[in-house]
């Protein structure tokens, strides 16, 4: 046990002989000390502070002359002989102090080991007896728990303003997408952000030029062909994200605006960037190679001139204006079928095909147990259309009719999971099959029979997406033969929507899956399934085709369809397909120019052709760089 004590130096003041003999100089410049003393089993303990309040300590060093310690003062120092010995009477006999304050000698008991620490305001000395193998723990000055308060207020009021003058994190939104040639993961940014990318080993390391955030678990979950998974740190300046690279693929980033895209091929890396990343095609580089330098900057935006543009040198010929007949004749012309759909079918509505159901409002369904697979016969009371593909692991069995199954008294023996869904427009049986089996369709009337494990067979008619021009931007468009009626179902497990488009005859099939930004076309055994990725997506049926787009118009950044505009050319994997749009060179510049400028001031902009008349003419202007 510790036993502390503490004396004042406020004693009346008896001075002896020897203060009298003091010089004045001694005492105006010698400071105080107050003393406080602790007493243990095996050790005592002095500890000295300035009574004038100062926050640091006495300096004092020691030295042992047999059984006397003398300590050496940094400066002159006064304090009550008498009271070393009244607070440590086990350990000292007597002290006394030198007649100029910086030394003092204390005759003790018995000879000690010194032991001496400091803290802050508090100097410390030891005497240790013999028999105590270790020196006792330092001193502890009360201020030690004020300073480090004090230091770590300081250190987190640094820390926030650090913080505060940081650049602040932009929204990103991540998105992945498939295509025939490549996978695509694509960081959409709310302004134009520079990046450096590296490689590492293979995986890439993309630093972006500022800070960022972006929820990356949907792409961790659903990544792109060729990414194992992709991790995002903020440094002080940069988001630098690092993507793991799949064995047998590689991967190259790319910028078009505020995107930029990481493509994932399979093979190795060329070392050189592919054709596929140059956003801005080759002819529109040499074209700009070939304009002269212009004196003013600003010339470079300037319509190319209405002279004739020369290849070579040749007599330069006479360009008459053509007459407005002569003008429909020359302005550009491709196939747009979607216009043709427009003018020839109305919106299809949609509706209930309940009148296949029987009075209690379901379907009798047969459940016939295989050797490694089942067999369903769905029986209706008259014919329906239907839409049956893979989702999530699942086979789906879809119909628009607001109802459900009856899959009779003990469908667990089907060997197989299966759940219903309903909704408002449609009903669907989810059945949990492997991925390798095959599944076969036959339909004969009200009859629709799937079989699942088997040989399989092949439909006449396979679904070509197409890409068109929509509302705002592109869209895709399928032409679904003996289409039924569109209708959505809730999927639960994923939380979201899916858009189906059923057929009556069994004859149509995406034969593979098809992955965009904004929505999924899984590949189906029969008819056509939309799962969108977004919640402003718009299904439209008119006659046997249907449009998939959006008010602002989908970013297709990897086609994976064909394009009914300009059919012969090859586009551009980019958002920006600027040999398409220039439509020719500038030897046809006025001329694409007129015919376009006539086509969007006939055209109605409240009906499609005329927003798709008015889309051409902006795309004109932007690969022209006047817009």
């Amino acid at each position: 046990m510790v036993l502390k004590d503490q004396k004042s130096l406020l004693r009346p003041l008896v001075l002896g002989a020897t203060s009298l003999l003091l010089p004045a100089s001694a005492w105006a410049d010698a400071r105080e000390i107050s003393f406080q003393f602790e007493r243990a089993a095996d050790y005592g303990r002095v500890i000295a502070s300035w009574t004038d309040g100062s926050e640091t300590a006495p300096e004092i060093t020691t030295q042992m002359l047999g059984p006397v310690l003398v300590l050496n003062f940094s400066e002159p120092v006064s304090f009550e002989t008498d009271e070393l010995a009244d607070g440590l009477p086990s350990y000292i006999a007597v002290s006394r102090l030198s007649e100029d304050g910086t030394q003092a000698r204390i005759a003790l008991s018995r000879e000690y080991r010194i032991h001496q620490s400091t803290s802050f305001d508090l100097a410390a000395i030891d005497f240790v007896m013999s028999n105590r193998a270790s020196d006792p723990s330092d001193v502890v000055s009360p201020l030690a728990a004020v300073k480090q308060r004090e230091a770590e207020a300081a250190a987190e009021a640094a820390e926030a303003a650090r913080l505060a003058n940081l650049p602040p994190m932009l929204d990103v939104d991540v998105r992945a997408s498939e295509g025939q040639e490549f996978s695509t993961l694509a960081f959409y940014w709310p302004e134009e952000i520079n990046f450096e990318s590296r490689d590492l080993d293979g995986d890439i390391e993309i630093t972006f030029s500022r800070r960022g955030q972006a929820d990356l678990a949907p792409v961790r979950v659903d990544p792109p062909s060729g990414m194992k998974t992709i991790t995002g740190e903020n440094t002080e300046q940069n988001w630098v994200t690092t993507i793991d690279v799949m064995d047998g693929y590689w991967a190259s980033a790319i910028q078009v605006e505020n995107v930029t895209m990481v493509r994932f091929r399979e093979g190795e890396n060329p070392g050189s960037p592919t054709e596929d990343d140059a956003v801005l095609p080759i002819a529109l580089q040499q074209l700009a190679e070939a304009l002269p330098e212009p004196s003013d900057p600003y010339e470079a935006f300037n319509a190319p001139s209405k002279k004739p543009y020369i290849a070579q040198a040749t007599e330069t010929p006479v360009i008459e204006t053509p007459s407005p007949e002569e003008a429909q004749e020359i302005a550009p012309r491709f196939d747009d079928s979607s216009d043709e759909m427009i003018e020839r079918e109305p919106v299809t509505q949609r509706r209930l095909w309940n009148e296949a159901l029987d009075r209690m409002g379901s379907a009798n369904v047969s459940l016939i147990p295989k050797s490694g697979g089942l067999n369903i016969d769905i029986a209706f009371q008259s014919e329906i259309p239907s839409a049956i593909f893979r989702h999530n692991g699942s086979l789906w069995i879809a119909f628009p009719a607001a109802g459900k199954f009856d899959l009779g008294a003990n469908p667990g023996r089907a060997g197989f999971r299966i759940d219903q869904i309903s909704s408002d427009e449609g009903m669907a049986m989810r059945v949990a099959i492997p991925e390798g089996l095959i599944v076969s369709v036959t339909q004969s009337g009200r009859l629709w029979s799937i079989s699942i494990g088997g040989p399989g067979n092949t439909n006449p008619t396979r679904l070509s997406p197409k890409r068109t021009a929509s509302m705002g931007g592109s869209g895709i468009v399928v032409d679904v033969p003996d289409i039924g009626t569109v209708f959505d179902i809730f999927d639960e497990d994923v939380g979201t929507s899916l858009t189906i488009v059923p057929a009556l005859q069994h004859a149509v099939s995406l034969n593979r899956s098809l992955r965009f930004v904004e929505a999924k076309l899984p590949s189906t055994v029969h008819g056509l399934a939309i799962v969108p990725f977004v919640d402003d997506m718009n299904v439209t049926q008119r006659g046997n085709q249907v449009l998939i787009s959006r008010d602002s118009g989908l970013a297709l950044s990897s086609w994976g369809v064909e394009a009914e505009v300009t059919p012969n050319d090859t586009l551009s994997p980019g958002f920006l397909d600027f040999a398409s749009w220039r439509r020719g060179g500038m030897d046809t510049f006025w001329q694409n120019q007129m015919g376009l400028e006539r086509a969007a001031a006939l055209a109605d902009i409240e009906d499609w052709s005329g927003q798709t008349a008015t889309l051409d003419l902006a795309r004109f202007y932007l690969s022209w760089r006047l817009a």
